[in-house]
C-alpha cells in the first residue's frame, strides 16, 4: 500500500514513529476501505 491511511478513518492508529496503521478485532466486520494486505494473528 502506497497511500497513507486517513487519520480519522475507523480503526486507524498513529504509532510513536508517526506511521499510520489500521487494525480491528477479528470478531468485528471489515471497515470500509481497501482490503488488508497483511494479517497478524496473536494467540
Amino acid at each position: 500500500m502506497n497511500t497513507p491511511w486517513e487519520p480519522t478513518a475507523p480503526g486507524v492508529l498513529r504509532l510513536p514513529s508517526g506511521l499510520l496503521v489500521r487494525g480491528r478485532g477479528l470478531r468485528r466486520p471489515l471497515p470500509p476501505g481497501p482490503a488488508p494486505e497483511f494479517v497478524a494473528q496473536f494467540s
